[in-house]
This record gives C-alpha cells, structure tokens and sequence, in this order.
C-alpha cells in the first residue's frame, strides 16, 4: 500500500526535493527512506488518513533536513526561481487534474517517447534532445 502511494507521488516527490535542495540527486533515496519509515509508523500507530500527503510532507521534512546537514547553499538563477517554486496562483484542484492527466499521458508513451517527455520537462533544448536519441 505505502509502495504504490510512494510510485503515486513520484513526479510531486522529486519536485519537492528539487525545491528545498536544488536538484533531484538524492530524491530517489528520500522517497526511499520516507516509504520505509511510513510503513514502520504505520504498523506500529495504525492507518494514516492521506499516504500520499502523508509521504509527500516526509519527503519535504527530510529534504530540508539533508539541506541543513549539509550545509549547502544553493544558488539559483532569478529566472528559474518561479520553475522551482512552482506556481501559487494554480488551485490546488488544477494541480491535481493536471498531475492525474499528466500521469494518463504518461502511461499511454512507449519508452522513446517518454524519454522524450521527460527531457523536455527537464528544460532539455531540442537539440541536445535529438543528439541524445
């Protein structure tokens, strides 16, 4: 159960690293540690109401806590402050139709096109794109 609502909220996950530390490096790993940790409280506590909200608060949690460990600062370009932030002005329920009709999409691609899709959300120039395929 914590593993599916840990593929779930992937995409979110990762986004929430990269906003609290800059890069999705060790996201991987966090969504990882959190998703262990989240099956460990729950057997030992009971259920949790929302996994997903649940597990995407942990991930932020830790986030900031490896960013403060670390001691890293991390300098970003004034252009690409509003794409790590993420928009405010979206609702909540946009947010969600969007990341539901993303996650369709995204499970209709083969292989090569989702490469594609995912280069390009990494701001990826159409250029290094096709050199890379």
């Amino acid at each position: 159960m914590v593993l599916e609502a840990a593929h779930r909220t992937w995409d979110r996950a990762r986004l929430v690293v990269v906003r609290f530390m800059g890069e999705d490096s060790e996201a991987a790993e966090i969504v990882e540690e959190v998703a262990q940790a989240t099956s460990r409280s729950m057997e030992l506590n009971g259920a949790v109401r929302s996994i997903e909200s649940y597990l995407l608060k942990s991930v932020a949690r830790e986030a900031i806590r490896r960013k403060k460990r670390s001691g890293r600062l991390v300098l970003v370009e004034p252009s690409n402050l509003e794409i790590l932030a993420g928009s405010t002005s979206q609702s909540y329920e946009e947010q969600l139709d969007r990341d539901r009709f993303i996650a369709q999409l995204r499970g209709s691609m083969d292989a090569k096109t989702l490469a594609l899709f995912e280069s390009r959300r990494l701001d990826y120039s159409w250029k290094e794109i096709a050199l890379a395929l």
